[in-house]
C-alpha cells in the first residue's frame, strides 16, 4: 500500500492516508457491525491502510477505517476519509 523507504527498508504509508488521518477530530460516534462505538484515534497500518481506533464497552479496537460507518453529525475531516476510502476501493 505505502512505497518502500530507501534509507531503511520499511513501508511508509501513503500521503493520502496519512491526510485523513491527520484531518479527522476526535472523537467521534460511529457503527461497526450495528453497534454504536466512539472513534478516539487512527493508525497507520503498515499493510492493511488506515484503521480507526474505537472504543466500545470500554474496550478499545483497532478497524480497518472502511468497516466503520460514520454517523451524523459527521466529523470534521470525514472529506478526507471519503476521498481516502474511495481510492482505496479500487484495490
Amino acid at each position: 500500500m505505502g512505497r518502500t523507504c530507501r534509507i531503511c527498508g520499511r513501508s511508509r504509508p501513503n500521503e493520502l492516508t496519512t491526510m485523513a488521518a491527520d484531518s479527522l477530530a476526535f472523537p467521534f460516534t460511529a457503527r461497526v457491525m450495528g453497534e454504536k462505538v466512539d472513534v478516539v484515534d487512527s493508525i497507520n497500518s503498515e499493510y492493511f491502510g488506515l484503521d480507526l481506533v474505537v472504543l466500545h464497552q470500554k474496550n478499545r479496537y483497532a478497524i480497518a477505517a472502511h468497516c466503520v460507518e460514520l454517523q451524523k453529525p459527521l466529523p470534521d475531516g470525514h472529506v478526507y476519509l471519503a476521498a481516502y476510502l474511495r481510492w482505496r476501493s479500487r484495490f
